[in-house]
């Protein structure tokens, strides 16, 4: 076996575990939708390619989730982005732990501030950060994501997201 082979079957394998270790069901994608839609009127039924990525952010200056989150959007950042990702930051999320970077992702992707934390109003299911791949109105991919998925999610972002 030649070293190409072994690096494409190298990245095969990488990309399968990706895959296959991050694949579930997003139940609540009905009440997320209906979140999107009387919240920010965007009708997710007729989304064909976009990616969202929920980001509950805490005013905890010790808590690892929101700040590994916020640094993998921000190490990822270029404005073609703007019309792929939509980042949805909700709860404290004028508190100053974050405001700097929050407001350097805000050139890059398209940011939606859920300030008074509405999506608690719906059943989304949403305690952790979490990315959804929306396609031809349909989830594509979901991540529910934990600190340790915080590389994957950056490799999916990676294979995913233009740039041009």
């Amino acid at each position: 076996m030649n070293s190409t082979t072994t690096k494409y079957g190298t990245a095969l394998w990488l990309l399968l575990s990706i895959f296959a270790c991050t694949h579930q069901e997003y139940a609540h994608f009905q009440d997320f939708k209906l979140f999107m839609a009387q919240e920010h009127r965007i009708d997710l039924s007729q989304t064909t390619d976009q990616i969202y990525y929920v980001i509950p952010v805490s005013s905890c200056n010790t808590c690892s989730s929101t700040t590994l989150n916020l640094e993998l959007l921000d190490s990822k950042r270029h404005q073609s982005h703007k019309n792929q990702l939509t980042v949805i930051l909700t709860g404290k999320i004028n508190e100053p732990t974050h405001l700097k970077t929050i407001n350097q992702l805000d050139a890059s992707y398209n940011l939606i501030r859920d300030i008074g934390n509405r999506i608690e109003q719906y059943q989304t299911g949403i305690s952790k950060p979490m990315l959804l791949h929306i396609q031809n109105g349909k989830v594509k991919r979901y991540f529910k994501i934990n600190d340790p998925d915080i590389e994957a999610v950056g490799k999916y972002l990676e294979s995913t997201l233009t740039t041009g």
